[in-house]
């Protein structure tokens, strides 16, 4: 669904948001799904810009799945960042309630991939 590189400044946040947003309204994703995956990613992106202490952009890929959307970050980042990091139990919280799964793989290449599953619905609506 889309491909892009983003620096490891938490700067970067707003225009890696607005592209990853864009790309899942023209795949027509509810705008419930499209919060859900933006805090996702900024969680992630975050985590890595705190943790790791690459000065290369990261890779960052949003691929459409059978539940949802799957993110993808590719870089040399420690495996701590798919967790939230070490000093963040709220942002696993948040991480753990948005995404049905979440961790990491190290690719042929030596590098490391950090991935999170996000699902289309986090569950049945209730209505007021």
């Amino acid at each position: 669904m889309l491909t892009l590189s983003v620096g490891p400044r938490t700067t970067e946040l707003p225009r890696a948001r607005a592209i990853v947003r864009e790309a899942l309204r023209r795949n027509g994703n509810s705008e419930q799904h499209l919060m859900d995956v933006s805090i996702v990613l900024t969680e992630l992106l975050q985590t890595a810009a705190e943790e790791s202490d690459a000065a290369e952009d990261l890779e960052v890929r949003l691929l459409a799945v059978e539940f949802g959307t799957r993110i993808e970050i590719e870089d040399h980042l420690t495996p701590i960042v798919a967790l939230g990091g070490v000093n963040h139990v709220l942002r696993a919280d948040v991480l753990a309630a948005l995404t049905r799964s979440q961790g990491s793989y190290t690719t042929p290449s030596g590098g490391s991939v950090i991935w999170a599953d996000v699902p289309i619905s986090r569950g049945p609506e209730v209505d007021a």
